[in-house]
């Protein structure tokens, strides 16, 4: 198996988060990597963006359809990606 652990410039915006997981994916499979890991909150970053991105309450949905487009990238390269991400659990 093939591990490949990445650092990257932390997202500033979900879409953001997106491009670059896509992108290191893309990497990763001209590497023949088996899995993909990326630091934890790689989906959203850390910054001040996240109080203005949990004021939409629809932020949840947000990160579901974000992680069905990196499933259909997975699908299609070929590495398992592990990254950490926000996401709702029991009240909140």
């Amino acid at each position: 198996m093939k591990l490949c652990t990445v650092q990257p410039h932390m997202p500033d915006t979900l879409s953001a988060g997106v491009e670059s997981i896509t992108s290191w994916l893309i990497k990763a499979a001209d590497y023949a990597a088996d899995v993909v890991v990326f630091p934890e909150m790689m989906l959203t970053g850390y910054d001040h963006q996240l109080h203005e991105f949990f004021k939409d309450s629809s932020w949840h949905a947000q990160v579901d359809k974000a992680l069905t487009v990196l499933g259909d990238v997975v699908d299609s390269t070929g590495p398992s990606a592990l990254f950490g991400l926000p996401y709702p659990f029991g009240d909140g």
